[in-house]
């Protein structure tokens, strides 16, 4: 992943679950990643943008793409 702080690889193996909420016209759609004892952010996409594990990507036409990854 990369974001404002650099990049960031997670393996696979440590991945315990995934969020993902689709892009809509106002707001942008996100992909997080939890791993074991990571804080979890559990809000919608402000409290997304500050988790560490989260993919944002913009855009309804990336919708499809993005789910595609999960």
């Amino acid at each position: 992943m990369k974001g404002h702080k650099g990049s960031k690889a997670i393996p696979f193996s440590c991945v315990s679950a995934i969020r993902f909420k689709e892009a809509g016209p106002l707001f942008n759609g996100f992909i997080q990643f939890s791993i074991p004892g990571g804080k979890e952010s559990g809000g919608g996409i402000f409290t997304a943008l500050l988790h560490e594990n989260t993919f944002l990507f913009t855009g309804r036409d990336k919708n499809a793409q993005a789910s595609a990854i999960i």
